[in-house]
């Protein structure tokens, strides 16, 4: 889907939506068929539309201003709001839309087709969900503009949430979470004499685990290491002490290895 498609997907459920509820004449929404289908909206615009518009346009704060209208809509749902506070928020969403038509009618030489985020569906949290997109699109950005530690720093960074969002899935399981929590690469805290408590795992740590419990192969871990390894020159001090020139090469590499583990691990 075309970013241009995305946004006109995008205004026709949104005007659908701004005519379905002037036909409510409740002051307020109570029917779970009207929320079920408010919620889809919003669904369909986190799982489908935004990533294809976001990949195309730099207006982060429109983006930004329009996920929370729909994420407002979506906890009115979990209570009996106001029609007139779905409509107050729909119409601006309507209004965001079409004012930013007009950017996704050129060609975007930004971010790459296959760099796109992959379908985050299956992670529940809408807010978690966004916060990957966000920040695989970042990834994709560093990387079209060839800014290399930038990229190797957000790539780090992606990989971690990813990680803490497959653990903390893990742990709804007794069974997985006793794994999970018990796993022997997990270090020892010198002053309590217990493991460290999951709030205080480096990107080192999550990726020993995954390593642990079979997530990722023995290949995987080396790469993702040396990911780790590049990722601590954002600290000054470390690239004065041992300099590198990261190259786009290594860029692309730590890419395509977050871009596996994201599909193999969450998608």
């Amino acid at each position: 889907m075309t970013a241009n498609e995305a946004v006109e997907k995008a205004i026709i459920e949104a005007d659908n939506a701004k005519k379905y509820l002037g036909r409510i004449k409740s002051p307020q929404i109570k029917n779970k068929s009207d929320k079920d289908y408010l919620k889809t909206i919003v669904n369909s615009w986190f799982n489908s539309h935004r990533s294809a518009i976001a990949s195309h346009i730099t207006d982060q704060e429109a983006l930004n201003k329009m996920d929370s209208k729909y994420k407002e809509i979506l906890e009115c749902t979990s209570r009996d709001s106001a029609c007139a506070t779905y409509k107050s928020k729909m119409k601006f969403i309507y209004s965001a839309l079409v004012s930013i038509r007009g950017l996704t009618l050129t060609a975007s030489p930004a971010v790459r087709s296959d760099d796109s985020p992959p379908d985050f569906t299956p992670i529940a949290n809408p807010d978690t969900k966004l916060i990957l997109v966000y920040r695989w699109e970042e990834c994709a950005r560093c990387l079209a503009g060839k800014a290399n530690l930038a990229s190797i720093v957000m790539i780090g960074g992606l990989l971690e949430a990813l990680l803490l969002v497959k653990t903390s899935a893990y742990a709804l399981d007794p069974t997985q979470a006793k794994k999970l929590y018990t796993a022997q690469c997990i270090p020892i805290d010198s002053n309590t004499g217990q493991k460290k408590k999951q709030s205080e795992w480096t990107l080192e740590i999550y990726i020993s685990i995954a390593h642990e419990l079979g997530w990722i192969t023995h290949s995987v871990r080396s790469v993702a290491k040396l990911l780790q390894e590049y990722r601590n020159y954002v600290h000054v001090g470390k690239q004065i002490s041992k300099p590198i020139n990261l190259t786009n090469a290594d860029s692309e590499i730590c890419w395509g290895l977050v871009k596996a583990i994201a599909r193999q691990l969450v998608v």
